[in-house]
């Protein structure tokens, strides 16, 4: 398993290996990373960064800081090991996922779409959530809020929206539906098995076992978070709501407009 950079270069030649770039990388990557020199005389450094910008995990170079220790800079893969080839495939896939329109779409004609959203207080480790459900004309079926005082991370407060909007929906009889969310790694949390021992592993569970013991058909996708606008606005409103206090609504006034805007378009 590849797990630095420096394992990518031939010792005999010094320069990159094909044959495990083409392992790890897209074909395409490969090209751009056999145009960078190897310098084979250089220690291991801290030579990038992973942050979020808009929901997207991004790659930028940063300064070099030679009296930093190494850090794990990505997620664990499927065995709990990390790895050049795991960072890259994780990246590949928030980006890919994450290039879609900006404004809410409708669900097909006869289906409905469940929005979820959720919000963290970092310094007080409390929050809220929300969730929208609406149908093919945009129309609002049901929509939830709800301020939670004590989370662990802003990971755990996305989904608890998710599991409280399928309660919900559930409640209402309804056995198909189209859950939107606008963090990447909440799907793969939902879709995948590499997040069960997370801190949030509990929540994560809780949701697996509901979609499927009560639905009949849950698709999971990533939309951008001016697409989730509903249920952000709800998030935010359940941060203010008196503790332990959910409520309940079709239309909340705090998000009349929103819809509103979702439908004629002025939101583009």
């Amino acid at each position: 398993m590849v797990r630095t950079v420096d394992e990518l270069i031939d010792p005999s030649t010094e320069k990159w290996d094909f044959e495990l770039l083409s392992q790890t990388f897209w074909e395409d990557d490969v090209q751009i990373i056999r145009t960078i020199p190897v310098h084979t005389d250089m220690d291991d450094v801290v030579g990038w960064h992973l942050f979020w910008e808009d929901d997207v995990q991004i790659i930028r170079t940063i300064p070099v800081h030679t009296d930093m220790d190494d850090v794990v800079g990505w997620h664990f893969d499927t065995k709990g090991c990390f790895s050049v080839k795991s960072a890259y495939k994780t990246d590949s896939r928030l980006l890919s996922e994450n290039r879609q329109k900006r404004r809410w779409q409708k669900p097909k004609t006869g289906e409905l779409k469940l929005n979820t959203d959720g919000a963290f207080n970092s310094d007080k480790h409390d929050g809220g959530w929300g969730f929208v459900l609406r149908d093919d004309q945009g129309q609002v079926v049901s929509s939830g809020a709800r301020r939670e005082d004590f989370l662990l991370e802003a990971f755990q407060a996305e989904l608890l929206g998710c599991l409280e909007g399928l309660q919900e929906v559930a409640r209402m009889g309804i056995s198909r539906i189209n859950l939107e969310v606008d963090v990447a790694l909440v799907k793969e949390a939902i879709l995948t098995d590499d997040y069960r021992l997370a801190s949030s592993g509990g929540v994560i569970t809780e949701i697996k076992h509901l979609i499927g013991a009560d639905f009949m058909s849950c698709t999971v996708s990533v939309c951008k978070r001016d697409g989730n606008s509903v249920a952000y606005a709800l998030a935010a409103y359940g941060c203010n709501l008196p503790s332990g206090s959910y409520n309940t609504w079709e239309v909340p006034c705090v998000v009349e407009e929103l819809v509103t805007s979702n439908l004629d378009g002025s939101d583009e």
